[in-house]
């Protein structure tokens, strides 16, 4: 018993005011983040890669964010540099809106975990954000034209033709289309679509 006498008593000390406050704020940026992907994104978008993506960029801001707060870095610099690596990793690879929408929310909870002037406001503004989340992606769900990302082996120039090669290939009307990239070596090009699948007639399903 006397060797664990000093492991106790330091067990039993209260925690320095700054660090508790640190650790209460990671600990809701941890669960905030955990509602925001596992919660919300993962169940309705289904893309597990990105969710490595949303993480280490949250993770990484608040990381800088303790470190501007504790004085070794301007806040200017800091968050200067810090939005030039988020544009370019933005513009590095392709996201749709719905993404990227999730990707300056993860960076949200960062700063307000990390900057709100107290815990409980943090809390709030949390809840306030994870909610308009929740709630404006919830058109997600809701009946509508589908999405996807075809790769054509072929480069059409034409607007008109490009919809209805696409109409042909998915089985449905096309609402919506957007060129990603066109690829004139190959002579390929990647489109992101929104169509409406048309009704199959009951003579093509009878043979």
């Amino acid at each position: 018993m006397d060797l664990l006498t000093p492991f106790a008593a330091v067990a039993a000390e209260p925690l320095p005011p700054g660090l508790s406050e640190v650790l209460a704020r990671a600990a809701l940026d941890v669960v905030a983040m955990t509602v925001l992907t596992v919660g919300l994104f993962l169940p309705r978008h289904r893309r597990r890669d990105l969710l490595t993506v949303y993480w280490l960029l949250n993770v990484a801001l608040f990381c800088v964010l303790l470190v501007i707060s504790g004085g070794q870095v301007g806040v200017g610099a800091g968050l200067g540099l810090f939005a030039v690596l988020s544009i370019v990793r933005l513009r590095s690879e392709q996201y749709n809106n719905v993404e990227i929408g999730y990707f300056f929310v993860a960076l949200a909870l960062a700063l307000v975990a990390g900057l709100a002037p107290t815990v409980p406001v943090a809390v709030t503004l949390v809840v306030v954000l994870l909610t308009v989340v929740a709630v404006v992606d919830l058109a997600q769900l809701l009946p509508g034209p589908s999405a996807t990302e075809v790769v054509l082996d072929v480069v059409l120039e034409s607007d008109l033709d490009l919809r209805m090669e696409l109409g042909r290939r998915l089985g449905g009307l096309v609402v919506d289309v957007d060129v990603l990239q066109v690829d004139y070596v190959r002579s390929s090009m990647l489109v992101s679509v929104r169509y409406r699948p048309l009704p199959v007639r009951a003579d093509t399903v009878a043979a």
